[in-house]
């Protein structure tokens, strides 16, 4: 073969739509990962189901959720209308921000038994920017990417179903029964908190966008930062390799605490709990 064939063999893309020379720099293969994670539970399901006669627990009308970041995985119920409602019933505060044109979600984690692990309890979410909505094409079978505009997503749902965004929104929340609205305004929230964003097909497109405003007023997004001398990560690679060097971090602090005599006992597993609250400290 030529040099040239040589360099387009390299160029050939692997499941990851990551390149050779991509992942020869160091990029990581996160989504085949986790997929790999998900695939193994999905094949353990199919064996429960097939046998049946053992009366084995199953995800039977249920999801399951596998949280990367701390590793966690947790079974949910789908939601009902009571649920919704219940769910945003528990939220401090709903309410749209003329001057920043942007809506805000505040929710104190100690209303959520679940979270209440959290180092950081009260917190507000903000509309800010864009998502990246990814989804299967019932026609052609092939997975598309849909960029929604989140202000003006939740903005065009509540006046479709005649919200007065102007005040209070979390009264008009809990009175409203309709099942398609709850359905999307589920779909909108889980959006606002989506952080990484990518399109499938695309390595160019994958950035980190945060919904939570920084002290200083602004928002987090890995567009804004350039190169391997970036103050903040710059992609969700960069993002990774910057919490395992955290995690280094950490771990190196516990070291150096220890005594001499005893540094061999030294515990470096950490729990969710201390990690969240490591990563939180100003």
């Amino acid at each position: 073969m030529t040099e040239t064939d040589w360099k387009l063999i390299n160029k050939r893309k692997s499941c990851t739509l990551l390149t050779h020379e991509q992942m020869n720099e160091g990029k990581i293969p996160t989504t085949p990962t986790s997929s790999s994670i998900i695939a193994g539970v999905q094949v353990q399901e199919m064996l429960k189901l097939l046998h049946s006669d053992r009366n084995l627990p199953t995800l039977t009308g249920k999801g399951y959720v596998f949280n990367g970041l701390t590793h966690d995985s947790y079974i949910v119920e789908y939601q009902s209308v009571h649920q919704a409602q219940d769910f945003f019933s528990r939220f401090t505060s709903v309410r749209y921000h003329a001057q920043e044109d942007l809506f805000a979600f505040t929710f104190d984690y100690a209303n959520f038994p679940r979270c209440g692990a959290d180092a950081r309890r009260v917190w507000t979410v903000w509309t800010n920017g864009e998502r990246i909505r990814t989804f299967r094409d019932k026609q052609s079978g092939q997975f598309v990417n849909e960029t929604v505009q989140l202000t003006a997503a939740f903005r065009a749902l509540f006046e479709k179903y005649g919200f007065n965004h102007e005040e209070e929104l979390l009264p008009q929340i809990s009175a409203n029964a309709d099942a398609g609205f709850h359905k999307a305004l589920l779909h909108l929230f889980a959006l606002t908190l989506q952080m990484r964003n990518s399109e499938t097909g695309n390595v160019d497109v994958d950035y980190l966008i945060s919904p939570v405003k920084s002290p200083d007023g602004t928002f987090f997004d890995s567009r804004n930062y350039k190169g391997h001398t970036a103050p903040l990560p710059a992609d969700a690679d960069a993002n990774g390799a910057f919490n395992i060097a955290r995690k280094a971090l950490w771990a190196t602090e516990r070291l150096r605490e220890a005594e001499d005599t005893d540094i061999r006992n030294v515990k470096l597993a950490i729990s969710n709990h201390k990690w969240l609250a490591f990563v939180q400290e100003p």
